[in-house]
């Protein structure tokens, strides 16, 4: 909850994220480890990243780590 990865050229909605309390990000800046040190976290990626991955708008949605116990 509150963590956001989104693409870098929205930058509207970027802006209305900054004003309404989120931080803002690239991945190259971005460390894992310090999440919980943002309540609110948008990471912008670029628009060619999302090709690089073969993903698409559905992964965008899925979980970031899934645990390998279940």
């Amino acid at each position: 909850p509150g963590k956001i990865i989104g693409y870098d050229h929205n930058i509207f909605t970027i802006k209305e994220l900054e004003n309404n309390g989120y931080s803002i990000t690239k991945p190259h800046d971005f460390n894992s480890t310090n999440t919980d040190n943002h309540d609110n976290l948008f990471i912008g990626i670029s628009g060619l990243e999302l090709g690089r991955g073969r993903g698409g708008p559905r992964c965008l949605t899925l979980p970031l780590s899934r645990s390998i116990d279940e």
